[in-house]
């Protein structure tokens, strides 16, 4: 449902009024950078959404148009991606390749997580040490019902 942007009137953007005759599922995405609405007004829309089916998604680094936006460029500050750009050029990549050429080699030698559950249990617990818990004694195994 859109309302016509006409400012100063009840007609401006959403209003509860009208998220209250939503009744499919909606998202409603709003990004820290938004300076046009800002991430309150996603919020107060999607508490005033009556559907079920609902999802707000709060984005950090995006503004109002997301979708169209180059946020990598904002997260980096001007110094930065000037230095980045010269050590793209020297390689022979666009600035956004040395990005993830650099991001790859950095995340390269982190040491990886166990994939074992177990392991992955017995491993931060270790320093904590050991516990010996008594040995339950249990009846033999009983024949199934049906074979009698």
């Amino acid at each position: 449902m859109w309302r016509a942007p006409v400012l100063n009137t009840p007609l401006w953007g959403w209003n509860a009024r009208s998220a209250r005759k939503i009744n499919v599922p909606t998202l409603i995405i709003a990004g820290d950078l938004d300076t046009l609405t800002g991430v309150t007004v996603g919020r107060n829309l999607y508490s005033d959404l009556v559907t079920d089916s609902k999802v707000f998604v709060h984005v950090a680094c995006a503004g109002h148009q997301l979708v169209w936006e180059n946020q990598h460029r904002v997260l980096l500050e001007e110094e930065v991606k000037a230095r980045l750009r010269v050590r793209a050029a020297r390689q022979g990549h666009s600035l956004e390749e040395e990005a993830r050429v650099i991001l790859r080699v950095a995340v390269a030698g982190e040491p990886q997580t166990p994939r074992n559950l177990a392991e992955a249990i017995r491993k931060r617990f270790r320093k904590l040490g050991g516990v010996d818990l008594p040995v339950i004694l249990r009846e033999p195994v009983r024949s199934p019902p049906f074979e009698k």
